[in-house]
């Protein structure tokens, strides 16, 4: 049972949370760029191309 909560006894844990969290906040500024993507199947394959690629490259 102790060797299940070693990872919460480690700050590794925590850090690696915290960069994970930052992350995630940093790709929100992303968004506006993907959901024109994901919402205009009709237009053009560059158009998409360029958007896609302003959005992270996923």
């Amino acid at each position: 049972m102790i060797k299940g909560l070693r990872p919460l006894l480690r700050g590794s844990t925590y850090s690696g949370m915290l960069f994970a969290s930052c992350g995630a906040l940093a790709s929100l500024s992303l968004l506006p760029f993907a959901l024109p993507v994901l919402a205009w199947r009709s237009a053009p394959e560059g158009v998409q191309t360029v958007l896609v690629l302003l959005s992270g490259g996923h």
